[in-house]
């Protein structure tokens, strides 16, 4: 077990159009990260990541490398193990740039907490120029009170913030 990532695509596999329009925003987001001086390496930790119009792969350099993040013609349920290498900041950006993308059309949760992400979060603020959501945050009816709002969906298990009710997402 390892420090994880984890993102579901819902409504299926995404088309052709939006790998292409997600790739090539992920393609911006890494080259934007080398910039700010993440050293983004191949697969095995060697040589350049893969930045193709129909596939993103990449890892971190060396001895920070763990295992490879990998967008392609997506296929239900993914992960990325970092271990929180620094590299780690790089695929929480890619996971937030995915999530602005393709909004309910992903589900992304993570073994880190908020707190955690906050050097993603900071590289998606200078890449966007916007502060990054919750990517594990939705809105949704609270079965109890009824009220619509923030609702914090992980691992299925909701919590409304407004009467504090714990529930099963599918209810």
């Amino acid at each position: 077990m390892g420090y994880t990532h984890y993102w579901q695509f819902h409504n299926g596999t995404p088309i052709d159009e939006d790998t292409r329009r997600v790739c090539s925003k992920l393609k911006e987001a890494v080259e934007f990260a080398i910039k700010e001086g993440y050293d983004i390496a191949g697969y095995d930790g060697s040589g350049e990541p893969r930045l193709e119009e129909m596939k993103i792969g990449f890892n971190g350099r060396g001895d920070d490398h763990h295992e490879t993040f990998l967008f392609h013609d997506p296929d239900g349920f993914n992960f990325c193990k970092t271990a929180r290498k620094p590299y780690d900041a790089v695929v929480c950006l890619c996971l937030l740039v995915m999530k602005d993308s393709l909004g309910s059309g992903i589900r992304v949760s993570s073994d880190g907490d908020w707190d955690e992400w906050s050097e993603g979060r900071k590289l998606y603020k200078e890449f966007t120029g916007k502060d990054a959501p919750v990517p594990w945050v939705v809105q949704g009816q609270c079965p109890k009170c009824g009220s619509t709002s923030t609702i914090n969906e992980y691992d299925n298990a909701w919590f409304c913030y407004e009467c504090r009710n714990r529930f099963n997402g599918r209810e």
